[in-house]
């Protein structure tokens, strides 16, 4: 069962559209987007970002009076965010006008957004999930702030967030499935792809139009319902890759070694305190294991400078494939970090979900049984 934290955080990243002729119009327009924007409470010359699905910034603007202007242009209908202080808000940007109007406490919750037909549906969406987000970010809140909780009501409100979370969920594939020929619900049906049985993903795949079934989500789709993914108790997947160097890296290469592989991205939180947690203990874990770590940022410019932060010196491999690489999706990779131990005999043994600061503990202790 996912974690609550791990089910909203997929919950955030989605929104969807409808197939409309103002896509095709979208992709041919070479003017870009124009984001005319306003934040309630920001002083003058507050910084306000927009960054794209990669988390790669495409403008930055300083305010005056709460008011902003973003602009840029995007290939295809992209699921981005405005940031904001510590705050943020997720918008769907097409090549059209948008206008941008939210309160900076709770941004997310509170922003009123108009753009294309993508954002339409993505407001409509967010109408029928605003019950659940409301209760998730009540609940949370109730957690981080009320320091005197006896047990009984604390594992109340986290049943009621993970309940909350879980409707949520329910609420995006239902309303994805539905809009499947869409860029935004493929890319939905791809992240989650998971939590949809394979028997329902395969129809819906196959009834895409042409057009959408030439899009990336789709192809990253179909190569996971038309190919055997990763599974514990099985041999790995190999896969080729390039170093920062340029250099072929070939996971075979490593067989007859223990591995512990790493998928991670150079915006992940997590992924960089397990970066500098393998860094303070590498002289040990080198003798134990092969450790490589396995990007899925698409920029290599920001894949380098986040490896030479976290000082990785052990093997950093790419495919600059991004979230829809055929190497990710192969390894069943939903959220990031996500790990595998391999054995020496090229068996996947382990798989870790997330970032615990005792990962490594675990994956000693279980190299080590795994030895004797």
């Amino acid at each position: 069962m996912r974690n609550v934290k791990q089910i909203y955080v997929l919950l955030i990243m989605i929104i969807f559209t409808f197939l409309d002729p103002q896509l095709y119009c979208q992709r041919n327009n070479s003017k870009g987007f124009i984001i005319t924007g306003y934040i309630e409470g920001i002083e003058d010359s507050t910084k306000v970002v927009i960054s794209d699905d990669q988390q790669i910034d495409i403008d930055t603007a300083y305010s005056k009076n709460g008011n902003f202007k973003l602009k840029g242009y995007v290939k295809y209908p992209t699921l981005c965010s405005i940031r904001c202080k510590n705050e943020y808000a997720s918008i769907m940007v097409e090549n059209v006008p948008i206008t941008f109007d939210a309160k900076l406490k709770n941004m997310f919750l509170n922003s009123k957004i108009k753009g294309g037909k993508e954002q339409d549906l993505n407001n409509e969406l967010n109408e029928l999930q605003l019950p659940f987000a409301n209760c998730y970010y009540r609940t949370k809140d109730s957690l981080n702030n009320i320091p005197d909780l006896n047990s009984t009501e604390r594992d109340r409100l986290r049943k009621e967030q993970y309940e909350s979370a879980k409707n949520a969920m329910q609420i995006l594939r239902e309303f994805a499935i539905k809009h499947a020929n869409s860029y935004l619900g493929l890319e939905y049906l791809y992240k989650t792809r998971d939590e949809i049985e394979k028997a329902q993903l395969k129809p819906i795949y196959e009834d895409l139009d042409s057009l959408m079934r030439s899009t990336p989500n789709a192809k990253a789709l179909q190569i996971y319902l038309y190919n055997e993914t990763v599974e514990k108790g099985k041999p790995f997947i190999d896969f080729e890759a390039q170093t920062l160097d340029g250099k072929l890296f070939r996971l075979s290469s490593l067989k007859g070694n223990y591995i512990f592989l790493s998928f991670w991205s150079a915006g992940c939180g997590p992924c960089r305190r397990e970066n500098k947690k393998i860094k303070e203990n590498y002289d040990r874990l080198q003798k134990q294991m092969i450790i490589v770590s396995f990007s899925i940022d698409t920029n290599k410019v920001i894949w380098q400078h986040a490896s030479k932060v976290d000082s990785i010196i052990w093997c950093n491999v790419s495919d600059l494939e991004g979230e829809i690489g055929k190497v990710k999706t192969l390894y069943g990779v939903q959220a990031i970090p996500t790990s595998f131990v391999i054995d020496k005999e090229g068996i996947i043994i382990e798989r870790y979900d997330g970032y615990s600061d005792r990962i490594l503990y675990h994956l000693e202790a279980l190299i080590n049984k795994n030895e004797h």
